[in-house]
């Protein structure tokens, strides 16, 4: 049973470097060559197991933040603001989509070497966990208040890959006397099985899921979505630093510049038929 609440991914960036155009790429301020580290808090793990040979890939989704100004003593939130919300592996990033999955995006995994100085992963456990297969062992656990997570298997045949997901219980719902529980959790991060090459996939969704039984579940998938023209007069208004301001505005960089953020919603619904034991520890 995973930790979740001491399990990190922490990196050490490349020194900054000046950018040609834009006076603060990716979001930093300071001078140049100045290296930060980062240590961020683990959400939720997904592992894909090749059934041919047994290869494991692991992807974590790390907690997001607001988009910000790094390091300064004002102003540190971007206006317009963003999310940042990653998907890494052991060896790769892994893009989250921003569409429903019926549409392709031309989205490819980048390898972390190339992103950062160094980087670590803790994993942390907590010992003496149980697993609950009945309803009656969901509701006593929950009555006593103990840690709790979710781990979800499915398995797509046609593939050969295992999709295994393990995720915090931060919300359940109890009907004691009927013995009735359900779940509604997340995110997660939801594998795009159509980019699977048998080492890792190249996209995945970030996903909502609920579940009342053990064999069953479903996900609810985010997506961007476009803000009306009335709405987008104040929420692409920049206050503060711009992230779009160029050391020299004579000139301009190709292409539009750094993205302003989109709206999200979750709206496309994916059921699934799994395998859900939920796992518990004593709090104290």
């Amino acid at each position: 049973m995973i930790d979740f609440g001491r399990s990190y991914f922490t990196w050490k960036s490349k020194p900054m470097r000046r950018d040609p155009y834009y006076k603060y790429a990716g979001g930093f301020v300071g001078r140049e060559g100045a290296v930060h580290r980062v240590r961020i808090q683990l959400e939720a793990i997904c592992t894909l197991t090749n059934e041919k040979n047994g290869h494991k890939e692991e992807l974590f989704l790390l907690c997001p933040c607001r988009t910000e100004f790094t390091i300064v003593k004002d102003d540190l939130f971007q206006i317009p603001n963003g999310e940042f919300r990653p998907v890494f592996g052991r060896e790769f990033s892994v893009p989250i989509s921003s569409r429903p999955s019926t549409e392709a995006q031309n989205l490819k995994r980048g390898r972390l070497n190339d992103q950062f100085a160094d980087y670590s992963i803790e994993i942390r456990s907590i010992e003496g966990s149980k697993q609950l297969s009945t309803s009656d062992e969901v509701i006593q656990a929950t009555a006593a208040d103990e840690l709790m997570n979710g781990r979800t298997t499915y398995t797509d045949r046609h593939r050969g890959v295992t999709v295994t997901l393990e995720y915090p219980i931060k919300l359940i719902n109890l009907q004691q006397k009927e013995k009735l529980f359900q779940v509604c959790m997340g995110p997660v991060p939801l594998p795009d099985l159509t980019t699977w090459d048998g080492v890792c996939v190249d996209r995945v969704f970030l996903a909502e899921l609920a579940f009342s039984e053990f064999d069953y579940i479903e996900f609810a998938l985010r997506r961007d979505v476009d803000a009306s023209d009335k709405e987008k007069h104040w929420l692409n208004a920049v206050r503060g630093r711009d992230r779009r301001e160029l050391h020299d505005p004579n000139k301009r960089p190709p292409g539009a510049g750094p993205p302003r953020s989109n709206l999200k919603a979750y709206h496309e619904i994916i059921s699934k038929e799994v395998t859900t034991v939920l796992l518990a520890a004593s709090a104290r």
